[in-house]
């Protein structure tokens, strides 16, 4: 917004005209993260439907596999970067 729409002020808190860069990187990076959200959970639904096949690409065993190694990870990157032990 701009001008006469809103009110300038001497400082950020005084206005109400917005910051147009700050918007502009908060919804891309809003978006960017939805998006690899949305994404994984869509491959994770896709994964445990058809692992209940007899052609399907992952068996049961597979992500389950897949989802304890996972958690490994996440443990260790956890000690790793924060220097605790679990």
């Amino acid at each position: 917004m701009a001008p006469p729409f809103c009110t300038r002020g001497r400082n950020y808190w005084e206005t109400d005209c917005g910051n147009y860069r700050a918007a502009l990187v908060y919804f891309c990076t809003f978006y960017v993260i939805i998006t690899y959200i949305v994404l994984n959970l869509l491959v994770g639904q896709y994964s445990s439907l058809h692992a209940h096949c007899r052609h399907a690409l992952l068996t049961n065993d597979q992500v389950e596999s897949r989802l304890n190694l996972k958690l490994k990870v996440k443990i260790a990157h956890y000690v790793v970067l924060y220097g605790y032990s679990l």
